[in-house]
């Protein structure tokens, strides 16, 4: 493992990424479930009327709104589960670039982060991160 964080560390940061991704599964399913309610029955006759397409697009909207969301989780999804995977190989907490340490408080900050600060900037700025 990354010898500049001591095994208490190491142990904080896995239990917050776990916490994170038991959040995110909660509120991944919790949309799918959201989602499944508000989509009407296959037999249910759709209505066309013209009274009616101003609160279809208003739904279009919200429906979309909701993907994106969803979307976002599941890509943080996503970095947590890849940032985990990394305490088996022994490559958490260092630069995935560099291979240098990233410091322990952008850890506690952002414990999946995958980069130091040089290198997370140089990775947003090529649209990577």
């Amino acid at each position: 493992m990354s010898n500049h964080l001591s095994t208490a560390e190491l142990a904080e940061l896995r239990a917050q990424l776990e916490a994170k991704r038991t959040h995110l599964q909660q509120q991944i399913g919790a949309l799918r479930t959201a989602e499944g309610a508000n989509t009407p029955p296959e037999d249910e006759p759709s209505t066309d009327a013209p009274e009616d397409s101003g609160e279809q697009s208003v739904d279009m909207q919200a429906q979309d709104t909701e993907r994106a969301v969803e979307a976002d989780m599941r890509a943080q999804l996503v970095a947590v589960t890849h940032a985990l995977a990394k305490f088996d190989t022994g490559a958490y907490g260092l630069c995935e670039r560099c291979g240098k340490p990233i410091p322990l408080a952008r850890l506690r900050r952002v414990p999946e982060a995958r980069y130091d600060i040089e290198h997370q900037a140089e990775a947003e700025a090529k649209g990577r991160a």
